[in-house]
């Protein structure tokens, strides 16, 4: 998927029904730029798309 232009971000549904405002700050993050390398957490992943250059 990130070779086709979509960055990736998964969350665990069980964080969106306990913390549901920390994963809406995450989402705003990746929709304002503010999080655009790779991510890899415990309660979280995001991988953003692959530039021309990574492909």
């Amino acid at each position: 998927m990130n070779r086709n232009g979509w960055s990736v971000l998964r969350v665990w549904h069980a964080d969106v029904l306990a913390s549901r405002k920390s994963v809406l700050d995450t989402i705003v993050a990746v929709l304002d730029g503010r999080l655009v390398k790779k991510m890899i957490a415990v309660d979280a992943k995001f991988l953003p798309s692959a530039t021309s250059e990574e492909r």
